[in-house]
């Protein structure tokens, strides 16, 4: 499943929310945020430009070379 389906099932629990009881509008409200959660909120790493670091940078916690 993907971000749109997650983004389109939480407005249409809201609309559902929006004619329920209170007891029931609070359950589908947190129902909702449930699939809020479940959206991707960042992008993978690829996507950004992130340099490379060498073997020799990742061995030394610093990242200094001696």
């Amino acid at each position: 499943m993907d971000d749109d389906f997650y983004k389109e099932r939480a407005r249409q629990i809201r609309e559902l929310a929006t004619q329920a009881d209170p007891f029931i509008k609070q359950r589908l409200l947190r129902l909702a945020g449930n699939y809020d959660a479940m959206i991707t909120r960042t992008k993978p790493a690829a996507l950004f430009n992130v340099p490379d670091i060498s073997a020799d940078q990742r061995a030394d916690n610093n990242g200094r070379k001696d």
